[in-house]
């Protein structure tokens, strides 16, 4: 199957992102937007911290066939993920919006540990079926953005998260295993701990920047730097898609 599903996929998430973030702004204030935006930061940063941990070395012991490491990697990533949720919720008692941003984060954490498989197999009939998804998704989450309904917009992205990671289900079976996880754990803890510091500090140089202007420059600020954010991720995005589908096109000649 051409990859072009792949690259639309992202291509139209990171779109609707942009959109959602620009009617947001304009919709609600910029202190609860502000506010939103910086909880959504710090769980994709923890996010983004514990994928980077694991996701090189699944794919490197895929490759070697070490179908073991993957549903081990798979248990502790989840249980990482849901554990760094635990301290968030109690450091901040709770407080909206932490729980839907929570829920729609670790569903997209156990999504993109099934994308990694479904690379490796070369199956990309999930993609397309997730485009589908997202544009009958989309307008919903644009309508709800447009009249500031917070509640109803974090709703439809935990619904749109989930629908992800039933796509992904029905071509791929996903394993736990928590038997000999402690052995696991003690094998491979100095390559773990190495994959865990290298992905901590590139991903903490990243979004420095995000915590010094919530922090420092105040909320109007921020809310307006998102905005920026949001823009520029989508146009990065676009470069390195039409990089990658370029390169796919050229070597299925």
């Amino acid at each position: 199957m051409p990859l072009y599903f792949v690259f639309l996929d992202l291509g139209v998430r990171l779109f609707v992102q942009f959109l959602c973030t620009a009617l947001l702004v304009r919709s609600i204030s910029a202190s609860e937007f502000a506010d939103l935006s910086f909880v959504v930061a710090i769980f994709s940063y923890f996010a983004v911290v514990i994928n980077s941990t694991f996701d090189s070395l699944i794919n490197k012991r895929i490759s070697e066939g070490d179908v073991d490491f993957y549903s081990c990697a798979l248990t502790l990533k989840c249980f990482g993920y849901l554990l760094c949720c635990f301290f968030l919720l109690l450091f901040w008692g709770g407080q909206w919006p932490l729980l839907p941003v929570a829920v729609s984060v670790a569903l997209g954490v156990f999504s993109e540990h099934q994308d990694i498989r479904l690379r490796y197999f070369g199956d990309y009939r999930p993609f397309k079926a997730r485009l589908i998804s997202s544009f009958l998704l989309s307008p919903l989450k644009l309508y709800f953005c447009f009249e500031g309904e917070v509640f109803l917009y974090l709703l439809v992205g935990v619904v749109e998260a989930l629908v992800v990671v039933l796509i992904n289900s029905r071509y791929l079976r996903v394993l736990f295993k928590f038997s000999g996880i402690l052995f696991f754990v003690k094998r491979e803890l100095p390559v773990i701990l190495k994959a865990f510091i290298a992905g901590l500090s590139i991903f903490t140089f990243f979004r420095l920047d995000q915590f010094f202007v919530y922090g420092f420059l105040g909320k109007l600020d921020y809310a307006y730097y998102v905005l920026a954010v949001r823009f520029n991720e989508m146009v990065n995005s676009a470069v390195g898609r039409y990089r990658d589908w370029e390169t796919d096109r050229k070597s299925t000649r």
